[in-house]
């Protein structure tokens, strides 16, 4: 795993020997939800934007990379911090499909994982301000417009992993050689027939 802040050059060799194109942005899912009721009276809305972790994979000349983003909403009564409430989350993962026409350079390896993290935040999040912008006056707060993000704020958000890693992950723990057989292929062994 690939933790922030990235190499926002190393992500730009990758971008500038444009052999990566961004091919697909699909909205995998939406979700948007209340947590408390708002303060009653005038409100002011913050928020904060969740660190993300992004997951990767090569998959037939394609690179597919899940970036699940969130923003959770908080409402201030009168402007005043103390009173502090936190309303509402809006959540979005996306897949960004890419497009490899060629990995030829010095260097792919090292830089491909902060491509993701940089370039992929950059170009999912467009698409996560409009997002949230329409989905909070849905819940029934003022549009919440989140800034324009540059790639060394990017670089400082994101880590990134592989599939490859969380499979290796996921997977059981081979057996130790030697190890004892288990009791019940024994147990089975032993018992009467029809039983």
């Amino acid at each position: 795993m690939k933790n922030p802040p990235l190499d926002v050059t190393a992500a730009g060799r990758i971008s500038a020997a444009g052999n990566v194109n961004l091919r697909d942005v699909v909205f995998v899912t939406v979700n948007a939800s209340h947590i408390a009721p708002s303060p009653d009276g005038p409100l002011m809305l913050d928020w904060e934007v969740a660190p993300v972790v992004a997951t990767w994979d090569l998959v037939a000349g394609e690179l597919k990379v899940m970036f699940p983003m969130s923003v959770y909403i908080d409402a201030l009564k009168d402007g005043d911090q103390a009173l502090k409430t936190r309303v509402a989350e809006v959540s979005v993962v996306f897949r960004l499909d890419y497009q490899i026409s060629a990995t030829g350079y010095e260097g792919w390896d090292e830089d491909l994982e902060h491509f993701v993290g940089v370039c992929g935040y950059l170009h999912a999040w467009p698409y996560f301000r409009s997002e949230v912008q329409g989905l909070t006056n849905k819940l029934g707060f003022p549009p919440l417009v989140l800034p324009i993000v540059v790639s060394g704020e990017a670089a400082t958000r994101v880590s990134v992993r592989s599939a490859t890693e969380l499979r290796e992950a996921a997977r059981p723990p081979a057996p130790k050689l030697g190890a004892k057989k288990s009791p019940v292929k024994k147990l089975r062994k032993n018992q009467p027939k029809g039983a």
